[in-house]
């Protein structure tokens, strides 16, 4: 005799698995293979080095639970890192794992993508038990939890979406205990709800919308239809959740008396509310923070499709309100509400913090369901119709795209501008421990203008020019004075020109990479030094002469494989050397094209001679895949006799992002002609040795 009860579990299982094992699969699309050992970059990376500041600190400062700390010495009077906003359980845990498996940003970038695929499993199981449809759990949960501002923190360091994760996770419970009415699952709902919103104040809607249920049911509002309880029950209920809030309220007040003892104001616990003085709190009015919502995070919370079909939904709901479940109904109202509020009373927030969105999303996950209910009950035809699962399927498909295209936006777009900025940093980090920059000594880096992101890369505590820690001479000296033994300067031509102050700390140079410069300021000479060899690895020269191969001409240059024929540009009005010159005008914009590829640690020089009447035509380096990086130079050394003008561009492949060649080209869109000769482009490989320094003498010996 064939258990049908065992059966349906095995194929309940197998749906679970197959969905689990697609939404990996989906993670991997999304590039999270590619940026499994990253360190934070790309949108927050202030935000996402603060976490990852907490947790290695766990690991490396004795894991002592109650005393956590992040590089930036911002606390005590600017000499200590103690620092603490949400409760620190999550970055506990990630020091554990660094014990097992050693200091890696992957071990903290899995731990999160597999808290990612338990939010997504809850949320499936939690309309699965509620809708009575595997497909439609599936798609709805596809289709929500891959939106990309979740997709991006999935596995980016914040505490946002694991809050959020735990709040799925007691929703599902919740909807097991609908289905057994186990009073056991109430205190699982309680957990993960607490755990929520012991990380973000925002998961607390999920929180109090549910205790308020079960207060109106405490009063006999009758929410819940053919269920009675008596008072024992019903307080028995709501027990979980009153010790989950002692717990909730315990810990807030611990961290506000943490941070009061330490003087540490870093992680404000301040509201911005949108009726207070909105440009005091944040600098900008109501219109930019609606402007900003608008143009910049909106596309990254929901595509358009997405937008239009949650309104449909709430829409549906308010026109067949009747139809709707009273529970599903009262809980998606307390959520809007609340929502609302945390909106209202944070609004200024919201002008530079996207995440802050991710925890609202429990509003969409419950107007879907509540939609869908009142499909199933109401419109089984429809709820059952082979057209409603294509057309939700093809909205999940073009939103899996629309997300893969923001996350290279991310990544590889404008969004990711600071990571370029400090990508000298990121690589110098391999070898400050054999410059004997140790762990203990603290630095200043200049011009990182986030607390934690430089110091965190290096590893090495000390401070910024966040909150003005090294913005004159005074705070250098007081830095010094607190113990700073080194200076390090990002992008350093141009910040000296800005920070002219810094001139009187550059005695001691320790060694330059790239455009970082780093100096030891406390008044010991440096132990090693930082020195780079410059070797030429590749050099291509060529002018408007012709070479012939075969029956094919191509301009005169060492390495012809690597450029564009362009004989037709050739001119004998003008020429430098040999006989002819390229003429580009608006007919003809673009010359001496050539195609080079990317290799990490080389420098690029490119040069060309210009002759024009105007001011006119440029040197240009480019990418080739649509990506945003691109150089140009007008103007250079003009030689008077020859009226022949050099334009030269020096690039350092390691600012290039992530791309495998670069085009060079010379153009000019003007009608007047402008004349070019004699392009060079000269690769220069760039190697690091650590010398030491045979006149050290420590002078506190």
């Amino acid at each position: 005799m064939i258990n049908f009860s065992l059966l349906k579990q095995s194929i309940v299982k197998k749906h679970f698995l197959f969905a689990i094992v697609f939404f990996v699969f989906v993670l991997i699309i999304f590039g999270y293979i590619d940026k499994i050992n990253s360190p934070p970059e790309s949108t927050h990376l202030w935000r996402q080095s603060d976490c990852a500041s907490l947790a290695l600190n766990f690991y490396q400062e004795g894991m002592n639970f109650f005393k956590p700390e992040i590089h930036n010495q911002q606390a005590e009077n600017k000499t200590s890192g103690y620092a603490v906003s949400e409760c620190p359980f999550l970055y506990y845990t990630v020091a554990l794992s660094y014990k097992i498996f050693g200091y890696n940003h992957y071990v903290y970038r899995v731990f999160w993508t597999l808290l990612l695929i338990l939010g997504f499993g809850a949320l499936y199981r939690f309309f699965s038990l509620i809708l009575k449809s595997n497909f439609i759990a599936f798609l709805g949960s596809l289709v929500l939890i891959t939106s990309p501002v979740i997709i991006f923190y999935g596995n980016s360091y914040l505490p946002d979406v694991p809050a959020l994760v735990f709040c799925l996770t007691g929703w599902m419970f919740f909807a097991k205990y609908l289905k057994n009415n186990r009073k056991i699952y109430l205190y699982f709902v309680a957990l993960f709800f607490m755990l929520g919103g012991l990380l973000k104040i925002t998961a607390l809607i999920s929180f109090f919308s549910l205790s308020g249920i079960l207060f109106l049911e405490i009063l006999n509002v009758n929410i819940r239809k053919n269920i009675k309880y008596d008072f024992k029950e019903k307080l028995s209920a709501i027990l979980p959740f009153l010790i989950a809030f002692v717990i909730i309220l315990g810990w807030y007040i611990w961290a506000w008396n943490f941070s009061k003892t330490y003087d540490t104001t870093y992680f404000s616990m301040r509201t911005c509310p949108i009726w207070g003085d909105v440009c005091s709190c944040g600098g900008f009015n109501h219109s930019d923070v609606f402007e900003q919502i608008k143009n910049i995070w909106l596309p990254h919370l929901l595509n358009k499709p997405m937008q239009i079909f949650l309104l449909l939904c709430l829409v549906f709901i308010l026109f067949n309100i009747k139809y709707a479940d009273r529970l599903l109904l009262f809980l998606t109202s307390f959520i809007f509400l609340g929502s609302l509020s945390f909106f209202l009373i944070w609004f200024v927030a919201f002008h530079d913090h996207d995440y802050y969105f991710i925890n609202v999303y429990i509003l969409p996950v419950f107007v879907f369901v509540t939609g869908f209910d009142i499909i199933r009950n109401k419109y089984q035809k429809i709820y059952k119709s082979i057209y409603l699962k294509i057309i939700f399927a093809v909205l999940v498909l073009f939103s899996l795209h629309y997300t893969t295209d923001k996350q290279k936006l991310r990544y590889y777009g404008w969004m990711n501008y600071e990571k370029i900025k400090f990508e000298d940093i990121k690589n110098v980090s391999y070898l400050i421990d054999d410059l004997k920059i140790n762990r203990e000594d603290l630095i200043i880096s200049i011009p990182d203008r986030t607390p934690n992101y430089s110091l965190y890369l290096l590893n090495r505590k000390g401070w910024t020019i966040f909150d003005k820690q090294s913005n004159d001479s005074i705070s250098i000296i007081r830095n010094i004075e607190n113990g700073a033994k080194y200076l390090f300067v990002s992008d350093f031509d141009e910040v000296i020109q800005n920070y002219s102050f810094l001139n009187s700390f550059l005695n001691e140079p320790v060694g330059i990479y790239n455009k970082l410069h780093i100096y030891r300021i406390d008044g010991n000479p440096a132990q090693y030094h930082l020195l780079p060899k410059i070797d030429t690895a590749f050099y291509i020269y060529t002018n408007t002469d012709i070479i012939k191969d075969g029956n094919t001409e191509y301009l005169a240059s060492d390495h012809p494989q690597y450029f564009y024929n362009e004989i037709l540009l050739r001119t004998a009005e003008e020429s430098l050397s040999g006989l002819h010159s390229l003429k580009l005008n608006n007919t003809q914009a673009y010359g001496f094209t050539c195609r080079i590829p990317v290799i990490p640690d080389h420098i690029i020089t490119v040069k060309v001679q210009k002759k024009t009447n105007t001011i006119a035509g440029y040197l240009c380096v480019a990418a080739i895949d649509g990506s945003d990086f691109f150089r140009s130079k007008k103007e250079g050394s003009l030689d008077s006799d020859s009226s022949w003008e050099l334009l030269e561009l020096n690039i350092l492949t390691n600012e290039i992002p992530d791309l495998d060649s670069i085009v060079i080209y010379v153009s000019n869109e003007k009608e007047q002609d402008v004349f070019f000769d004699n392009l060079e482009i000269c690769i220069k490989q760039i190697e690091y040795e650590i010398v030491k320094n045979k006149g050290y003498k420590n002078i506190y010996e």
